[in-house]
């Protein structure tokens, strides 16, 4: 079952093209059986990228932060999935993972980044007609935001 291992500790810094950005201030560790995504300190996320039409933001806006946040990280240049050598290890270990349990770091393909957003909204539990249409969403509409950015770049926030 795909799920993070902690809350999100985040600051507010402002708005970016109308959405709020956030900064990490503690890592978020997420999980899906020996597969780990540990998101730094100071990293950024403007969160989910769900349109500005009243109804649509309505039903999908602002509704999952830390999967965004996953999701974001999945999608940056540099964003890395590791391998931990057991499904064990990496549920046991509530923080960051030792090099001596990481069997290796790969980058993450845009068809994986989305489906670990998909199936961590679904395991969380959101509701299929929140997941579903999200997931579609990235699916059909991610691509001019998939590797556009480091892991620890800044967006130009406005207060």
């Amino acid at each position: 079952m795909a799920k993070f291992l902690n809350n999100i500790f985040s600051e507010d810094l402002g708005y970016f093209k109308g959405r709020l950005v956030r900064k990490l201030t503690v890592p978020l560790i997420w999980i899906d059986g020996d597969k780990r995504i540990e998101m730094p300190v100071e990293m950024e996320s403007d969160g989910a990228s769900v349109p500005r039409f009243p109804l649509i933001y309505d039903a999908w806006g602002d509704r999952v932060p830390r999967e965004a946040f996953m999701h974001d990280y999945a999608y940056r240049i540099d964003g890395t999935i590791i391998l931990v050598v057991s499904k064990e290890v990496n549920e046991t270990c509530l923080d960051l993972i030792r090099e001596a349990d990481i069997l290796r770091r790969e980058t993450i393909p845009k068809l994986d980044a989305d489906w670990y957003f998909r199936i961590t909204m679904r395991d969380h539990p959101y509701p299929y007609a929140v997941y579903q249409p999200m997931y579609w969403a990235v699916r059909a509409l991610g691509d001019s935001s998939y590797h556009r950015m480091k892991v620890l770049d800044h967006f130009e926030v406005t207060p």
